[in-house]
């Protein structure tokens, strides 16, 4: 990792160490335990990834009725 300064890696380290805590936690929660029944998972994990801009969720849903495929439905607003 040449060219890359130590707090840069420093940072990377600590985002890593954050988004699988925080996949940790979506993961352990009733509406995170459905998502990943749902086939979400992927979706869960790049939710937990941290992000330079700050994104608030203000709904998450999914939807699928019937024999619908169900699709994840995830809305923000940047601060």
């Amino acid at each position: 990792e040449a060219g890359i300064p130590e707090a840069g890696k420093r940072e990377a380290v600590n985002s890593s160490v954050c988004a699988d805590r925080i996949e940790a936690a979506l993961l352990q929660s009733q509406g995170g335990r459905n998502l990943q029944r749902l086939g979400f998972h992927d979706d869960i994990r790049l939710c937990s990834q941290p992000d330079s801009v700050s994104v608030v969720p203000v709904c998450l849903a999914v939807s699928g009725e019937g024999g619908a495929v169900p699709s994840l439905m995830i809305s923000g607003q940047r601060r």
